[in-house]
């Protein structure tokens, strides 16, 4: 065998195993980003949620509220669905 061609090879060989190493590396990264992305997407999707389930309970109190009260519930009932929309934009533009 040819002295240079068993140093290229050597060479080669280190080189690909660096790559192995380097490749373990990225893929374990590239699965904890996964994770943490998921993480914030399944907080963002509870923010949501919540934020959803109180603008419900916010119209269901409009709703119920008598004519006397209801300009006054109107009123805090918009300014918390600036707010809920915010949220809502905020997340995706969504809606």
């Amino acid at each position: 065998m040819l002295p240079d061609r068993k140093a290229y090879e050597d060479k080669l060989d280190a080189q690909l195993a660096q790559w192995a190493a380097d490749l373990g590396a990225f893929k374990a990264k590239v699965r904890h980003t996964e994770v943490d992305a998921m993480m914030k997407v399944d907080q963002t999707l509870a923010s949501l949620q919540r934020n959803h389930d109180l603008a419900a309970i916010r119209l269901g109190h409009l709703k119920a509220v008598s004519d006397e009260f209801w300009e006054s519930v109107k009123t805090s009932t918009e300014t918390a669905w600036v707010g809920f929309k915010a949220a809502f934009h905020g997340a995706g533009h969504l809606g």
